[in-house]
Formats: C-alpha cells, sequence, structure tokens
C-alpha cells in the first residue's frame, strides 16, 4: 500500500521523540507529531494539580491540492471552523489549473503559507509541508477532505492524557457533496511495524 510506504518514510524525517497522527489511514489524510510523554510528565511533576500550565500545542495543517476547487474551500473552512484554535495552515497545490489558486487567494489572511507550482503528486507536496511545518502536531489533509469540529481538541488532549501513545488514526466517514454521512468506515490497522523500519 502506497499510503503505508509514504507513513515509514514520512516517520524518517521526523524526530524520534515525536507523536503521529493518523486520523484516516485509508485515505492517508494526515500524520502529525505531538509534545512527548516525557515533556507532559515533566511539567505535572513541576506544576502539580494542574494542567492549564501546558501549552496548547501548535496544530500545523497541511492541505494538498491539485485541480481540487469542487472541495478545496470545505477543507480549509473545516481547519479554520476547529473549536481549538491554535493552528496553521499550508496549501500546497500542485500547478492547479482550475479555480483552486483563486479559493486559496480568498483564504491568505488565514494561511501561514502556500505555493501554487509543480510537484510530484501528493506525497511530494505533502513531504515539502512537512519539512516547513513548525507545528507540535502536523497533520495533513487532501483538498477533498474535512475534519469534524472538535478532531483537533480530541488529538491534543488525547496525546496530553496518554502519554505512552505514540500513533493515532481514526475512522472517517463517506458523505455525499452536500455532507450527508452515508457510510462510517471503523480503521483497525495497525501499522507499528511499517514505521520501524
Amino acid at each position: 500500500m502506497c499510503g503505508v510506504h509514504f507513513m515509514a518514510e514520512t516517520a524518517k524525517l521526523m524526530s524520534p521523540d515525536k507523536k503521529v497522527l493518523l486520523p484516516d489511514m485509508k485515505a492517508g489524510c494526515s500524520l502529525s507529531s505531538s509534545i512527548t510523554g516525557e515533556d507532559v510528565r515533566n511539567l505535572k511533576k513541576q506544576f502539580p494539580g494542574t494542567q492549564k500550565m501546558v501549552k496548547q500545542p501548535l496544530v500545523s495543517v497541511i492541505i494538498n491540492c491539485f485541480n481540487g476547487e469542487k472541495y478545496l474551500k470545505e477543507a480549509i473552512d473545516s481547519v479554520i471552523n476547529q473549536t481549538y484554535t491554535n493552528y496553521d495552515i499550508y496549501i500546497l497545490d500542485g500547478g492547479s489549473t482550475d479555480h483552486s489558486v483563486d479559493i486559496i487567494k480568498k483564504y491568505e489572511t488565514h494561511l501561514k503559507y502556500w505555493h501554487s507550482k509543480k510537484d510530484k503528486g501528493q506525497s511530494d507536496a505533502i513531504n515539502q509541508g512537512l519539512e516547513m511545518c513548525d507545528g507540535d502536531i502536523i497533520a495533513w489533509i487532501n483538498s477533498v477532505d474535512t475534519y469534524l469540529p472538535d478532531t483537533f481538541k480530541l488529538v491534543a488532549d488525547y496525546f496530553a492524557n496518554n502519554q505512552s501513545c505514540d500513533i493515532l488514526y481514526g475512522n472517517f466517514y463517506f458523505t455525499d457533496s452536500v455532507g450527508k454521512i452515508l457510510r462510517k468506515v471503523k480503521n483497525f490497522l495497525s501499522i507499528s511495524s511499517n514505521l520501524t523500519g
């Protein structure tokens, strides 16, 4: 599976003390890293009885796109409309010839970085984004995907409360063009062996 190979290659780019989020393994939607469990434990020892002293981790979101005008707005809005507000957005467009760039320009004030230039495909665009992101959690979605409104909060809370967890991925929904849920897909794939090699 191309996605699993890509995950293994991506894991090599991250430092060994990072954590990984894979909200949608089958679609290859996202990957992220987080503050380590050791960091959280040290802060809790230093400031017992409070978690307010632990900073809200920055979520860097990569949106890769090529001729994605049909759903790109919804993908960007799904990040901007998160209940968790400490995020930045990177859009890596592969030189779209539709109206994707016009859509991106409308969101420039919300973006940390964007470009539109020819690349070697989805994995190349995501790898470019991974190299420039500086978030504590790094996630990606395709321009045809969206996040549910509480995704970043749930992920940040889960990593903070489960220090031994290194990888997260979740279920996903197939929806129609107006967002009506058609089917829920549960992921039960273990990928830990793919990231060690």
